[in-house]
Parts: structure tokens; C-alpha cells; sequence
């Protein structure tokens, strides 16, 4: 006869949660590891450092030439210069402050040209409807003359604008011409004046490439974006990455569940909301209660038993939830033992 008996199906399960997969910004090699697998991280911390050879040759080779610019533009400014020379200099700052204003007001003359151009066309337009309808007696003939009178004034005001713009040309073009001659006169008089505009313009040029370099250098940390557990490090010390691969997989967030393989057949007498025990170490670890969210049948199939046309092995996906208090102490990746009672039925033999 068919009769039933109460068991506990047993099997591991690994403690998991949202999965943050946490790649190489760009190709490189690992240099430098700062965390390992199980150990938390908080948000944006540096999970790993890659070396760039090339990059930080670059960027040794860059401070060592601005620092010797610097040393070189000192030096040259400690010595006397003559006070023509110091009267150039400020000659030329003044006319580039003066440049830059006359610049300004040349932008303005121009948008007021804009303005006043379409004045003009919205004022030409009122004309022309004011004499077609004067031609039909609809409009006065003094309403059609404060109509012209009007575009009068626009035309005006647009001829006025232009002769603004042009003088402001005008200024722009005298105010180059005078710093071109002043540069002359500094270039005729090179011997007695220190050459510190091309110094310290070669200086910011180095400095800049400096900080580029700097930055992408800085670019090379790999980063989480959020806290979290390292689960999976797919990556050691040493190893070469592609823009983009992962490093390693960890799991962000506070919410935590387990993912249990069963076998199909108990899988069978299992369903939404059963409890479920979890131990952390077979009989002497702390114990856990736990409740079926879903199950999900899986097949795996491996390279030899497709070469070989051996059945494929079928398991039943469990994921569990916390039952009532949170899952304190467990953490990703570590795997448990999970424990449900289900009734299997069996063939009792009788007399």
C-alpha cells in the first residue's frame, strides 16, 4: 500500500543578492588587488589599480620638464631687466585688456545690428499691407504715413548700429596693429629682455599635458559604485584585461536571498512559502529561517555529454528569503545548508 513519511530533504545552497559586475574602465594590467573574495567595500572604493608602463614613464618625464622650466623661468626673472623692457610688457597687457573690451562691444554692435535688421523686415512688412490697404481706402492715408514714418525710424537705427559696428571693427584692427608693433619692438630688443612669455607659455603647455596624464592615470583605479560584498574575483595580480572585462562580481545592496540546487523529485513536493532551516556549518553553526520565493526547473548541459550524447543533468532552482528577522552574519558567497521537511510517499508491504 501507498503510505507516507515525513523526511528532510537536505542540500547547499550559496547566500547571494543584486549582483554588480565591476569592470576595467580601460586595457591594462592588474597591478595592485585591495580586496579579496568575501570581504566588503564601501561605495567608491578602489577595487583594484591597473599599471600603465607607458603612461607613467609619460607623466615622470613631464614633471621632471615642468619642474626644470620652473628652475629656468626663476632664474631668469631674477636678473635685472631694463625698464623699456618692463614698459613693453605692460604695453602689451594693456592692449590685450583693451582688446578684449573692444572685442565685447563689437559682439554687442553685432547682435544690435541683428535686432535692428529685423525691425526693419517686420516694419517693411507693416508698409506694404498698410498700402495695400490704403490702395482699397481701408487705411488713412495719415495712418499709412505713421506706417512709413515708423520703418523710417528702423532704417535709421540699423544704419546706426552698422556705423557702431564698424567703429568697434575699426578699434579692434588699430588695437592688433598696436600689439603686432610692440611685439616687433620686444623682438628688436631680445638681447636686453628675458624671454619669459615663451618660457611660461611653455610651461602651461607642459602643465597641461601633465594633468591630462595625471588624469588618466587616476582613470585606471577601478571603482564600485556601490558598497558591497566581493563574491567572484575573476581576476589576480598580474593578469591582462580588455576595456571593459570584469574583474569581479559582487553583490551591492542589503537585501540578501540563497540560491539552493534540489533534485527534480523532491523538487516536486516543494512550493512557494514552505519554510526552509539554514545552517551555516552542519551541526555546530547558527541556524537561520528561511521561507521558498520560487522555484525554476534548470538543465546544464557540459561538453562531454553533448560529445557524448549522455543525458543532460537536471536540477530544481530554490531561492529563499529571510523569514522574519533579517539574515545577520551571512554573507555573500558563503555556502549553507538548507533543510525542508516535505512528506514522501513510499510502498508499504503488509500482511
Amino acid at each position: 500500500m501507498l503510505a507516507q513519511q515525513r523526511v528532510e530533504v537536505t542540500t547547499v545552497g550559496i547566500v547571494t543578492g543584486e549582483e554588480l559586475r565591476i569592470a576595467a574602465p580601460q586595457a591594462g594590467q592588474i597591478g595592485k588587488l585591495h580586496y579579496a573574495e568575501h570581504e566588503t567595500f564601501e561605495q567608491n572604493s578602489v577595487i583594484a589599480d591597473l599599471d600603465n608602463i607607458a603612461l607613467q614613464s609619460t607623466i615622470d618625464a613631464l614633471q621632471i620638464e615642468t619642474k626644470s622650466l620652473e628652475d629656468l623661468i626663476a632664474e631668469v626673472e631674477s636678473q635685472p631687466v631694463s625698464d623699456p623692457a618692463r614698459d613693453l610688457m605692460r604695453d602689451i597687457e594693456r592692449y590685450r585688456l583693451e582688446l578684449s573690451q573692444a572685442q565685447g562691444r563689437l559682439r554687442v554692435a553685432q547682435l544690435a545690428i541683428d535686432a535692428a535688421s529685423a525691425t526693419v523686415d517686420m516694419k517693411l512688412a507693416a508698409v506694404q499691407r498698410a498700402e495695400h490697404l490704403a490702395s482699397q481706402s481701408a487705411l488713412t492715408p495719415s495712418e499709412l504715413s505713421v506706417r512709413q514714418d515708423e520703418l523710417r525710424l528702423a532704417m535709421l537705427e540699423l544704419k546706426r548700429a552698422k556705423l557702431e559696428r564698424d567703429v568697434e571693427s575699426e578699434s579692434v584692427r588699430d588695437i592688433n596693429a598696436a600689439i603686432e608693433r610692440t611685439q616687433q619692438t620686444i623682438a628688436q630688443t631680445q638681447k636686453t629682455l628675458p624671454d619669459t612669455v615663451s618660457l611660461r607659455a611653455r610651461l602651461e603647455e607642459k602643465r597641461t599635458e601633465l594633468k591630462e596624464a595625471e588624469t588618466k592615470q587616476k582613470e585606471l583605479s577601478i571603482r564600485a559604485e556601490r558598497e558591497g560584498v566581493i563574491v567572484h574575483m575573476l581576476k589576480h595580480k598580474g593578469e591582462l584585461v580588455a576595456e571593459g572585462e570584469t574583474i569581479c562580481i559582487a553583490v551591492v545592496g542589503s537585501n540578501r536571498w540563497i540560491r539552493a540546487d534540489f533534485d527534480p523529485i523532491d523538487a516536486e513536493h516543494l512550493s512557494p512559502d514552505m519554510p526552509v532551516e539554514i545552517l551555516t556549518s552542519l551541526g555546530t553553526g547558527r541556524r537561520y529561517d528561511g521561507i521558498i520565493r520560487s522555484i525554476a526547473p534548470r538543465v546544464e548541459v557540459d561538453a562531454t555529454s553533448a560529445s557524448t550524447f549522455m543525458p543532460a543533468r537536471r536540477s530544481t532552482t530554490v531561492i529563499i528569503d529571510p523569514q522574519g528577522q533579517p539574515w545577520n552574519g551571512l554573507i555573500p558567497g558563503q555556502q549553507v545548508t538548507c533543510m525542508v521537511p516535505i512528506d514522501r510517499n513510499f510502498f508499504s508491504w503488509t500482511k
